[in-house]
């Protein structure tokens, strides 16, 4: 609950045989005391974790590797656009694309978010700046005795407004709505004892 992140290592409890799990301030002690045991023999890397490896350091040429992985999804890589391969790995459902880049299906979900937010975010301001340059536009037109194309830059710049408005209102709905879920996760987390 000290990290940064907790659903990083919530995500890692839940999805895994962990063998240990530490507050921070607990951890340079562990830290050393694992350091102080002896190496023993390296297992056999499964063949699905030595190709992942080769895909995520490029080390794989082609397309046909990624077919051994999984099945191939309808979802894209948030980062390249790429397709997604859908990997089920043990209770975790998980993506790769085909150069690398990997997320569990919770990180993709807070990627696209952060897509939807982005796009908000450029479209408030695109139509905010619309709506500025209109008036500025009628303003001159004004100056120059133009009235009636003055008028219809005044209207499309209330169009643009109300857009502008619209948008502010998607970003707020959204954040309130982050709020609750988040609000919601972690009376989960505080309920379950962990």
């Amino acid at each position: 609950q000290d990290a940064a992140f907790p659903e990083m290592p919530l995500s890692a409890i839940r999805h895994v045989d962990v063998d240990h799990v530490a507050p921070l301030a607990e951890m340079p002690d562990l830290l050393g005391r694992l350091c102080r045991i002896p190496a023993t023999s390296t297992p056999d890397i499964p063949v699905d974790i030595r190709l992942e490896t080769a895909i995520a350091a490029q080390d794989v040429s082609g397309m046909k590797a990624e077919d051994s992985l999984g099945d191939l999804s309808p979802f894209s890589c948030p980062e390249c656009q790429g397709s997604l391969w859908e990997i089920h790995d043990g209770s975790m459902l998980r993506y790769r694309c085909h150069i690398g880049h990997a997320y569990t299906a919770e990180a993709s979900l807070a990627a696209r978010d952060a897509e939807i937010d982005k796009m908000l975010q450029q479209l408030l301001r695109s139509h905010q700046e619309r709506a500025t340059l209109a008036r500025r536009m009628a303003q001159e037109e004004r100056g120059h005795q133009r009235h009636e194309l003055a008028d219809r830059l005044d209207s499309r710049a209330d169009e643009y407004e109300e857009n502008a408005e619209l948008m502010l209102r998607l970003a707020k709905y959204r954040d309130r709505q982050k709020d609750l879920i988040h609000d919601e996760g972690t009376e989960e987390v505080a309920g379950s004892g962990e």
